[in-house]
């Protein structure tokens, strides 16, 4: 059965060395290869000084939850940034926008319903850093309305 595909050996050295011991050498050469994973653990006063620097508008609660679960874990390659940036949007995503009742109407796929609140989540989100907010919207006279529009009171038939 040398051409077996379901052979356990894919690599040549490995075919060659069958039987072989390997060395201590060889397996602290390949350990050393590969780049360590690096865990960080965030306390809670780097996570609030974050929150004050980049999200001082986030609600006390909402805050103070995500610290809690931000600060339980062990992030895998991941800044302070990158940490809250991901709580920030599981925790918006799940408890304040309707995603989990799209995914259980089995209408949307997670994909779909992640897209479909994505616009939300990152307006609430926004909302809480520091910069301002402006909304811009138009007022419209009597006269600026295009034929057939409806006048704001809704108290003619939208015509001219």
């Amino acid at each position: 059965m040398a051409n077996d595909p379901l052979e356990t050996p894919t690599r040549p050295e490995a075919s060659a060395m069958q039987g072989a011991t390997p060395s201590p050498q060889s397996s602290v050469i390949e350990r050393q290869a590969k780049p360590p994973e690096t865990s960080v653990k965030f306390g809670s006063s780097a996570l609030r000084a974050h929150f004050a620097r980049f999200h001082p508008n986030c609600p006390t609660a909402t805050r103070e939850i995500l610290i809690a679960r931000l600060t339980s874990r062990r992030w895998v390659g991941a800044s302070i940034g990158m940490a809250v940036g991901i709580g920030l949007q599981n925790y918006v995503r799940h408890y304040m926008t309707a995603y989990d009742e799209y995914l259980r109407s089995d209408l949307m796929t997670r994909d779909e319903a992640r897209a479909f609140v994505l616009k939300r989540v990152k307006w609430i989100i926004g909302s809480w850093g520091p910069w301002k907010v402006t909304v811009r919207y138009r007022v419209v006279a009597a006269d600026d309305r295009r034929p057939g529009e409806p006048s704001p009171g809704g108290d003619d038939k939208g015509t001219l």
